[in-house]
């Protein structure tokens, strides 16, 4: 096999040199909007945990059985038994999870990793071979032993959420029976990083431009797997960059976050971001993937009111399917 030599650029040098982007440099509304987004929906599953295991008694890898009817569980539905754990792995310490054999009623145990994306579903249809039993978890890279009889997952980071949901059904005492045989144990002691601290924030009152001071440090808690979040990544690091290079540049920030992006956000949140079809809700409208980025395009003002409403790019149209079609 032949090769063909690299050609050197003028005066002998390998790299190129490419024009940068002045260190703190303002970036424009639609990266700062698409930046705070993703990175929020890192901050609400840290905010989450600390919720979670801030509380006296809680811990990483202990099973906390919600009881029925609990309004304050993640995603919260009086017609289930529900199951939450957070846990917690290194590279030498797996966490096995013990499912038991649930009959002639739904369930679902999902697994969701740090940025809140699924990484697993157990229940009879996406694990017909295995769809109870012990199921082990390992940090990516792990080359930990588990048991012979136990399904290897592997996560992809050191944590993650589980969420178990039973059919109440109209026997309730077996529903909570069948939620506490659900078992958790973890094969030694492994090394936890706790959460990253972050200003407690309530879900309308969102966090603001304090959330890019520790830009790095949540980034580097867990890998994002999701198309195009190392471009996101980069808006991130960008804004982050701009509001440390001066109070004005906070203030120009948190400004565009109160005035503009936090109301839109919230406001698509309500009414535009689920999809609504005989009493079932979809986290994304039919037809379209999750998305990580809203848009901050201005419309044209209004000359009646002299202000600028906020918009999406797209919109909610439903795509009706036939059997096999793509």
């Amino acid at each position: 096999m032949t090769t063909t030599p690299i050609s050197r650029l003028a005066g002998g040098s390998l790299t190129r040199h490419f024009a940068r982007a002045p260190v703190g440099a303002k970036p424009d509304a639609q990266t700062i909007a698409d930046a705070y987004v993703y990175l929020l929906g890192r901050a609400l599953v840290i905010r989450q945990e600390h919720l979670d295991l801030d509380g006296t008694g809680a811990d990483y890898n202990l099973i906390d059985d919600k009881p029925l009817g609990a309004p304050d569980g993640v995603n919260p539905n009086f017609d289930v038994a529900s199951v939450e754990a957070w846990l917690a792995v290194d590279d030498r310490t797996p966490v096995i999870l013990e499912v038991p054999e649930i009959v002639n009623r739904h369930y679902n145990v999902q697994v969701i990793d740090e940025w809140g994306g699924v990484i697993a579903n157990i229940n009879p249809r996406t694990f017909p071979s295995h769809p109870s039993g012990r199921f082990a978890f390992v940090k990516p890279g792990s080359r930990a032993k588990v048991p012979a009889n136990a399904a290897r997952i592997v996560l992809r980071s050191s944590k993650a959420k589980v969420v178990a949901r039973v059919e109440i059904r109209q026997d309730r005492e077996a529903s909570v029976r069948l939620q506490r045989q659900f078992e958790l144990a973890s094969a030694g002691s492994p090394s936890i990083v706790p959460a990253v601290p972050l200003p407690m924030f309530g879900k309308r009152e969102l966090i603001g431009v304090e959330l890019f001071q520790s830009a790095e440090e949540i980034l580097a808690t867990a890998l994002d797997t999701a198309p195009g979040a190392a471009a996101l990544q980069h808006k991130v690091r960008l804004v982050a960059g701009y509001t440390e290079s001066g109070p004005e540049a906070r203030l120009d920030v948190e400004g565009l976050l109160r005035e503009r992006l936090i109301p839109h956000f919230l406001d698509f949140t309500a009414k535009r971001a689920m999809a609504n079809r005989h009493q079932w809700r979809s986290s994304h409208p039919a037809g379209r993937g999750p998305s990580r980025t809203i848009s901050v395009a201005p419309r044209p003002t209004s000359r009646a009111s002299g202000r600028t409403r906020l918009t999406r790019r797209s919109r909610f149209r439903p795509r009706a399917t036939r059997p096999g079609s793509r």
